[in-house]
């Protein structure tokens, strides 16, 4: 295992949001194991038939400094 810092701060008040930027930001490392589009990631699924946030692509912004 190796540990990498990619020196990025998260937040969101959108858990659904949150989960697919961080599964983006990890896939964006050399050897990471997350490649797939995070949409399609059962627990992503799971968590919008649940209403836990956000239902789609472009559902939300991303705000960067």
């Amino acid at each position: 295992m190796e540990v990498r810092n990619p020196n990025v701060i998260l937040a969101s008040g959108d858990r659904i949001a949150m989960d697919v930027e961080c599964i983006k930001v990890i896939s964006g490392f050399e050897g990471a194991k997350l490649k797939d589009d995070p949409w399609k990631y059962t627990q992503i699924q799971h968590g919008v038939k649940l209403g836990l946030g956000v239902k789609e692509e472009g559902a939300c912004e991303l705000v960067t400094e």
